[in-house]
């Protein structure tokens, strides 16, 4: 009697597991459809990004396409996820071809705007255990501090990919830096000292001009082109070239050729849809650079650190300066600031009467970035091929050389030359707070974009 009483209940329990196992069965089956669709859509992402789809308002368009996919697909939102992982894969992959400078100023210009997105828009999450990773505490303070606008909650694999971004774009910018420099460096090496043949036509009673090498020109958003001439061009406290003159154009293309350089970059960078402030940012990069290799090369080298080459010098600071001054009007911060210690050095070379010139004169009005070890080198190396005028006093230099045995027992140590700072001159609040909201949330994706069906985008 209890086996028949029993029965009922195991055919019962045969058929609910039964049901179970189908319906685990189905769920299977669509998971494994809903796989192969975000594969397809990750897939058919990936190739519409690294095709360059170009820009629209002057925003890289693939960064606002892969923003809005990983938000319509809830990729935020997921604990665990594919579509990150391969999104880095990408971006690695394009690293490596670090030697083409215009891709990496795509991918710069790309990845810094997509970590923008993610910074304005993520919140963390507050299932999350987002205490117990260290690398990931700072960024929810600050994606916490991104507050004022609807955000969407981010669990660790979007957090972690915000993360491994930064480091990338840290990277791509790093890169990007050395490859002007080292684009810059065999220029500089010739505008360093003024060759014999300029030296032997600096005459007095005449004025720069270089007629016949019209400027490089700047295309920017307003439509303004950076195409005065240098004559033109309005001048501020190197504007005073007036008394001096290369005869032989190809001194004054040396110069040219570096801020034709400048522009290129400039342009190179503006185009691809880096960020104002990180262009601002490698533009100032750029500009120290100049400082140090021709600052310290007056320091090691006493044939530059003659009278002759600092009209040289000042004559390609009046250049540079001409084209700080164009883009300053292009709303990118003042980088001639950067070369603080050659224009001073520079000011040192040209000014006459040196031997009249107190210590206090020389350390707080002429050159008051220069430390005394820089004062001291510049002071004993210069000579004057020109009038053959002194240097600065004996009392001068005493007082360097008992001011330099109180701080170093080396004197002739090599504490004077300038080091180049590889850090990273920003943070990631600082760029995202330098970006108008306004200006992302009017962004709207190309048709030919909305119109990829593996995407699965809305269409507005």
């Amino acid at each position: 009697m209890e086996d028949q009483k029993k029965q009922p209940m195991i055919f019962e329990m045969n058929n609910l597991v039964k049901s179970l196992q189908e319906q685990l069965a189905l769920m299977e089956a669509e998971n494994q459809v809903l796989r192969k669709q975000i594969m397809e859509g990750i897939e058919a992402l990936i190739d519409c990004v690294v095709n360059r789809v170009g820009m629209v308002h002057a925003k890289p368009v693939s960064a606002f396409t892969i923003y809005n996919c990983l938000l319509n697909w809830k990729s935020f939102q997921a604990e665990k996820t594919c579509v990150f992982d391969r999104l880095l894969q990408m971006l690695d992959t394009a690293a490596k071809n670090d030697n083409v400078a215009d891709d990496l100023a795509y991918w710069l210009a790309n990845a810094s705007t997509l970590l923008i997105l993610l910074q304005t828009n993520l919140k963390a999450s507050t299932r999350t255990g987002l205490r117990k990773h260290k690398g990931l505490s700072k960024m929810e303070e600050g994606l916490q501090a991104s507050s004022g606008r609807h955000q969407v909650e981010a669990n660790y694999p979007a957090l972690l990919f915000k993360l491994q971004l930064t480091t990338f774009v840290e990277a791509m910018y790093t890169t990007t830096c050395e490859n002007l420099k080292k684009e810059l460096t065999p220029l500089l090496s010739v505008a360093i000292q003024a060759p014999r043949a300029a030296k032997a036509s600096i005459v007095r009673g005449h004025s720069f001009k270089n007629t016949d090498s019209p400027r490089k020109s700047f295309s920017d958003a307003k439509g303004s082109a950076f195409s005065n001439s240098i004559a033109e061009s309005p001048r501020k406290s190197f504007s005073d070239v007036r008394g001096l003159s290369f005869k032989n154009s190809m001194q004054e293309s040396h110069w040219k050729s570096i801020t034709d350089n400048l522009s290129d970059s400039y342009i190179m960078l503006q185009e691809n849809g880096v960020p104002t402030i990180l262009i601002e940012k490698i533009m100032c990069q750029i500009f120290s650079f100049i400082n140090i290799q021709l600052f310290n090369s007056i320091l090691l080298r006493r044939e530059c650190c003659t009278f002759s080459n600092g009209e040289y010098l000042k004559y390609g600071l009046s250049e540079l300066e001409a084209w700080c001054e164009k883009l300053e009007e292009l709303q990118i911060g003042s980088v001639w600031d950067e070369l603080e210690h050659i224009k001073q050095a520079t000011a040192f070379l040209v000014m006459l009467q040196k031997y009249k010139v107190s210590y206090e004169e020389l350390t707080q009005k002429i050159c008051p970035a220069l430390n005394v070890q820089q004062l001291y080198r510049i002071c004993t190396q210069y000579w004057d091929d020109k009038y053959n005028s002194q240097s600065v006093s004996p009392n001068v230099l005493n007082n360097m050389r008992a001011l330099m045995t109180d701080e170093t027992s080396d004197v002739d140590s090599s504490d004077f030359l300038l080091d180049d700072d590889a850090s990273i001159p920003f943070t990631l609040f600082e760029i995202s707070s330098a970006v108008q909201v306004k200006e992302f949330s009017q962004f709207t994706l190309p048709k030919e974009i909305l119109g990829i069906p593996a995407l699965k985008l809305p269409q507005q």
